[in-house]
């Protein structure tokens, strides 16, 4: 929950108490030996320091979330400081540390089957590429990342179809049910006054 509010924090540009909300809980996580919850925590330091500009720092920090994340053997959350430090590296010239941590990166999204973070990879290998004059590769890299946006967002577009489909199959079987229910409640009314009519007969 402190994570949280911290993230809500940052996305309104109050990174001073983004900070604070990331410390509880770190804290939190520490208390209750979460090495998951400790390794995402320098992930969110990591963000704070790249924001502020302090990009040894972030590096450092993204660096430390990495290796006690893969420590927890946490491959998806190890993708995101993995991404953040080659990003980071290739800012700063570090062209050949910025390679090795995208392979690593890129290799281990492919592994989990994330096309989220293979794109990601691959439009950040397409940078380095980029730098280093290697046009032809920069190209392939962009084109294989734009195919693989476009097979999310066709899955996307079918959640969204089949989510349609079954709010539609929902709201008929509910307007089917009130029917029902209405005749039911028609019959009851009318053999119940059938019932008061005869006993008043009677």
């Amino acid at each position: 929950n402190y994570a949280n509010i911290g993230s809500i924090k940052k996305n309104r540009g109050d990174i001073d108490s983004a900070m604070y909300y990331y410390k509880l809980s770190m804290e939190c996580n520490k208390r209750a030996g979460s090495t998951t919850g400790i390794g995402l925590c320098h992930t969110y330091f990591g963000e704070i320091a790249e924001i502020q500009g302090n990009y040894t720092k972030a590096i450092q920090e993204y660096r430390k979330a990495y290796d006690t994340l893969a420590v927890a053997g946490d491959d998806w959350h190890t993708l995101e400081p993995l991404l953040a430090s080659a990003r980071l590296n290739l800012e700063c010239n570090n062209v050949e540390w910025a390679k090795g941590l995208i392979e690593i990166a890129y290799e281990r999204a492919t592994s989990i089957q994330s096309l989220e973070h293979q794109v990601e990879a691959l439009r950040i290998k397409a940078l380095i590429a980029e730098a280093e004059g290697n046009t032809p590769e920069a190209l392939t890299c962009t084109k294989e990342a734009n195919m693989l946006n476009d097979s999310i967002l066709t899955q996307d577009k079918l959640m969204e179809m089949q989510k349609m489909r079954i709010n539609y199959e929902h709201e008929r079987s509910s307007k089917d049910l009130a029917v029902l229910q209405g005749k039911y409640e028609y019959e009851r009314e009318h053999k119940l006054m059938y019932l008061v009519m005869g006993l008043m007969a009677l």
